[in-house]
């Protein structure tokens, strides 16, 4: 288990260093070093890459390098703070790499705000091996991003997605950056589409392990995997609705593809969509007021609005002869 600790600065209260930029401007930021015995040096040295990789990926900071490491085992004093923002960056960070009796991990990492050489946050994060070095950096960088933007980190975060690396199409994990890839489906067969559900805790996809495509979805905690709905037809096209309590999709169990919902336990069915057209690829406004889709009612593929609960259904797209699989901005 991951353990994580807000230490926080010497007031005893959260700060958030509010740095004034233009828009699109990056942060100047640099990595004074991550301290730590002969014992983890080369832990040390990884997690040290991992944050700043993560830091860099963010699109908020400019990585300025510091010149020669520091390795002082204390946190460094003001005075070496703005030495090192000499080279031009509004943040300093520095951290210390530890390895305790008990053979666990931790990071105590700081942040600087560069300009007066004070500490604007502390946080500490640990994990009982090295499996757990990839958390701890991500937890950090992450943390460095809320305390000098006032925003939320992305390194934690996973991306679901499907591969034919097995000689079939399966479904599969990774972190955002690409590493620990880790394989969710063994249906030796078709599994398309995966979608999270808004609190995380869920992966819907479609599958065709029982002949014609089904969903089902995945709890990321148990590896529980289960139906969500069973009708007849093909059942695609899985789309959770922002407060995660409907999921919206595609069903064929009339003869057309139509848009139906149905709530987190796969429960009060409702048909959304009526006619002789094949109805698709349902997305949610960021409300949860509006579903947009496509439709061939018209006579080929275009984008149509409505509420939902299936009223006030209107075409918005025109122009070209086939316009699909629509998404809302955030």
């Amino acid at each position: 288990m991951i353990l994580a600790g807000s230490i926080g600065p010497a007031t005893g209260s959260e700060v958030y260093l509010g740095l004034s930029r233009s828009t699109g401007a990056k942060i100047p930021l640099g990595v004074l070093a991550v301290s730590a015995g002969s014992d983890v040096s080369a832990s040390a040295s990884t997690v040290r890459t991992i944050i700043e990789s993560d830091l860099r990926r963010s699109q908020l900071f400019t990585l300025v390098p510091l010149g020669a490491g520091f390795t002082a085992t204390t946190p460094p004093t003001g005075a070496v703070i703005t030495e090192a923002a000499k080279a031009g960056v509004d943040v300093v960070v520095w951290g210390r790499f530890t390895k305790e009796r008990d053979g666990r991990l931790v990071l105590d990492g700081y942040g600087f705000d560069g300009g007066s050489g004070e500490s604007v946050m502390r946080k500490a994060y640990g994990g009982p091996d090295e499996r757990y070095l990839r958390s701890i950096a991500h937890q950090f960088a992450d943390a460095v991003v809320a305390a000098f933007t006032g925003e939320k980190g992305i390194a934690q975060t996973r991306i679901a997605f499907t591969s034919d690396r097995t000689g079939k199409k399966e479904i599969f994990l990774m972190d955002y950056d690409g590493a620990n890839v880790r394989q969710v489906t063994s249906d030796r067969s078709i599994a398309l589409t995966p979608r999270w559900s808004p609190d995380g805790k869920l992966l819907t996809f479609v599958s065709y392990r029982e002949g014609s495509p089904s969903l089902y979805s995945y709890v990321l905690a148990s590896g529980r995997r289960s139906p969500v709905i069973k009708l007849p037809g093909t059942t695609i096209a899985p789309a959770w609705s922002p407060t995660g309590d409907r999921l919206a999709f595609a069903s064929s169990q009339t003869g057309d593809q139509e848009i139906y919902l149905v709530d987190r336990e796969g429960q009060n069915l409702k048909r959304l969509t009526f006619g002789s057209s094949a109805d698709l690829s349902p997305s949610w406004s960021p409300t949860g007021r509006q579903i947009v889709y496509n439709s061939d009612r018209g006579g080929s593929p275009q984008i149509y609005i409505m509420d939902a609960d299936g009223s006030d259904q209107r075409r918005l797209t025109f122009e070209g002869t086939f316009n699909s699989t629509p998404a809302f901005s955030p």
